[in-house]
C-alpha cells in the first residue's frame, strides 16, 4: 500500500513540474494571451475606414479618424448620400482606433453607417443618425477568431 502511494506522489509531482515547464515556456515563446495581445500593439497594421450614409443633411458630414500614428485625423463626406473610405497604415504603438462622424441638421430619413477593418477583419461597426466606434487594438485576437476576413 505503501509503494502505491509514492508512486502517485512521485506522478503528481512530474505532472506538477511538466505543467510549470510548459507555462515557463508560454511565456518565454509569447504564446499567452496576454503577451499575443501586446504583440498586437507592437506591429503595424492596415486600417481601412469606410462611411456610408442614407438621406441628406444641410452641411457635409464631419469626420474625425485615428491616423497613422493615433493622432486625430479629419475629413469631410458630401451631405447627400455620403459616402467616405480611407485606409492607412497604422504605426507600431497605436493601440487604439476611433471613427467618428456626423452631419448637423438632417432629414429624418438620415443614417449613417461606419465601418473600420484591420488587417482586413471587420473589428467594429455603429450605424445611426451619427456613429461612432472605437477599438483596442489588443482585443484583435479575439476578434480574428470570430471573424471571417472581408472580401
Amino acid at each position: 500500500m505503501r509503494g502505491k502511494w509514492r508512486i502517485v506522489v512521485v506522478v503528481l509531482v512530474v505532472a506538477a513540474v511538466g505543467l510549470t515547464a510548459v507555462q515557463v515556456v508560454r511565456a518565454v515563446r509569447g504564446d499567452d494571451a496576454e503577451a499575443q495581445r501586446h504583440r498586437e500593439i507592437e506591429r503595424e497594421h492596415q486600417v481601412a475606414y469606410h462611411l456610408r450614409g442614407v438621406g441628406s443633411a444641410i452641411e457635409p458630414v464631419q469626420i474625425t479618424y485615428s491616423g497613422p500614428d493615433g493622432s486625430d485625423e479629419t475629413a469631410g463626406a458630401p451631405a447627400l448620400a455620403p459616402e467616405w473610405d480611407e485606409s492607412v497604415t497604422v504605426e507600431p504603438g497605436v493601440y487604439q482606433l476611433h471613427l467618428v462622424a456626423a452631419a448637423p441638421w438632417t432629414d429624418l430619413n438620415f443614417r449613417l453607417t461606419c465601418t473600420v477593418e484591420v488587417d482586413g477583419v471587420e473589428v467594429a461597426r455603429d450605424s445611426s443618425y451619427d456613429c461612432e466606434v472605437w477599438f483596442q487594438l489588443e482585443d484583435l485576437p479575439k476578434v480574428r477568431a470570430s471573424a471571417t476576413p472581408s472580401p
